[in-house]
């Protein structure tokens, strides 16, 4: 780890922050220099020449498919050196960086997309919110969690406002590594810049983890119990997971859920599933839904009692509100 935080010190210039609440140009022509660490290979080679007479468009369609060629082989000291070759020797646009960055991401070849990164700094190259996505996807598909920290918070330094994937794929690399405070933090953060919602705006306190991958969608639930209850609880707190109709076998995600609640939560926070009346003009009957939680309004308070100081969660009601 000390290693590949020190490349990112060095093409991106900044430390993680210390603290778990911590929110957090000159231009060069010359080369990436890859030293020892990626052997050339003719091939690689091979893609360093644009093709006689070819356009930009062109050239770019064909390192295109045969970086993804490279991908699929899962030759990656190949495909580190074609990418460096790639920049080196092509006046490579934005649009083409980012396909390079995305075979990066495929492949988990973060010290690669780091290098991409660079160049497009060196070069002036315009660097978006796709492209920081693509490179901190890299580093956590590597497991590199505090590198795809720094670079969001580098991402964030430079005014680029990251969407939902981009923090979750930081904290999905910390919820791998069994770094729970990290991306506890990371998804605070996300929070606080609006990449990241989970209260249902047609629901009043319904939690709606649709679309979560299963580490962001823990960190919601951790995070609503630790930060957003207090003592003005006027109903049933309900947690939209989905039935899992996405999912191979089993719904992983609700099952993920269920598991915080009763196992890992400690008191064990009892819940059940939602139930409906529905009736027709001759019958009625109770539907039950198995994508929705439902933690009881005197279960959530009595939970909020045996866990936190009463001083952290009271709330001040409004004396307007109260009934003379």
């Amino acid at each position: 780890m000390t290693h590949a935080l020190s490349l990112t010190h060095l093409l991106l210039g900044f430390s993680l922050p210390a603290r778990f609440d911590s929110p957090s140009p000159h231009k060069s022509t010359s080369p990436i220099h890859t030293h020892d660490s990626f052997p050339s290979t003719k091939r690689a080679a091979d893609l360093s020449v644009p093709l006689r007479g070819a356009s930009l468009h062109d050239t770019a369609t064909q390192t295109t498919a045969e970086l993804e060629g490279l991908v699929h082989s899962r030759d990656t000291h190949v495909l580190n050196e074609s990418i460096l070759n790639l920049v080196n020797s092509v006046d490579a646009d934005s649009q083409l960086f980012a396909k390079a960055l995305v075979e990066c991401a495929h492949a988990a070849e973060w010290r690669s997309s780091l290098l991409l990164l660079q160049a497009m700094r060196n070069r002036d190259v315009e660097i978006n919110e796709s492209h920081y996505t693509h490179v901190i996807r890299a580093c956590s598909r590597a497991g590199e969690w505090e590198v795809a920290e720094s670079v969001l918070h580098r991402a964030r330094e430079r005014g680029v406002k990251l969407n939902r994937f981009a923090y979750s794929h930081v904290i999905d690399a910390c919820g791998v590594a069994k770094e729970s405070e990290a991306a506890m933090r990371v998804y605070a953060l996300g929070l606080q810049d609006g990449a990241i919602r989970h209260w249902r705006e047609d629901e009043p306190f319904a939690l709606d983890l649709h679309g979560f991958s299963v580490h962001t969608a823990e960190c919601a639930v951790r995070y609503v119990l630790r930060c957003e209850l207090g003592n003005y609880i006027e109903q049933d707190l309900k947690i939209v997971t989905g039935q899992g109709r996405h999912s191979v076998g089993e719904p992983v995600l609700f099952n993920r859920i269920q598991q915080l609640l009763a196992e890992e939560l400690q008191p064990p926070l009892p819940f059940s599933l939602e139930r409906r009346l529905e009736c027709t003009s001759r019958d009625c009957w109770l539907k039950v839904n198995a994508g929705c939680i439902v933690i009881a309004m005197q279960d959530l308070f009595q939970w909020l009692l045996e866990t936190r100081p009463f001083e952290s969660y009271v709330f001040n009601i409004p004396s307007s509100t109260i009934e003379r």
